[in-house]
């Protein structure tokens, strides 16, 4: 587990399940109400093929709670913010329920990524 920091004062959560040795890589997105931890128990099956990372988003405990930044820009903004930390130029995205709105916002802006 480390925290990204996507804007000043605040940080994300994203924890790492392995597979960082692997070219491909997951990020996993989670439901409204939900921290990256709701995925703990599968996500290590994908690491033989893939580097596997989750986001708990803003406003979602541990990550950071600003009074702004809510809106699907800004958390598509945030995913991609943490992956320039992590180096990643290109991933697999996989999410459920309010994630489908960061999703279809990522890949309008970053068609190719």
């Amino acid at each position: 587990m480390t925290f990204v920091e996507v804007e000043p004062g605040v940080r994300l959560e994203v924890l790492d399940w392995g597979g960082a040795d692997r070219p491909r890589t997951m990020v996993l997105l989670t439901g409204l109400g939900d921290n990256a931890h709701v995925y703990d128990g599968f996500a290590f099956q994908f690491t033989d093929d893939f580097h596997v990372i989750g986001i708990t988003r803003r406003g979602f405990l541990p990550s950071s709670q600003p009074e702004h930044g809510y809106d699907v820009e800004t958390r598509a903004r945030d995913n991609i913010a943490v992956l320039d930390a992590f180096g990643i130029r290109k991933a697999t995205f996989v999410g459920h329920s309010l994630a489908g709105s960061e999703l279809s916002q990522f890949g309008e802006v970053h068609p190719r990524a």
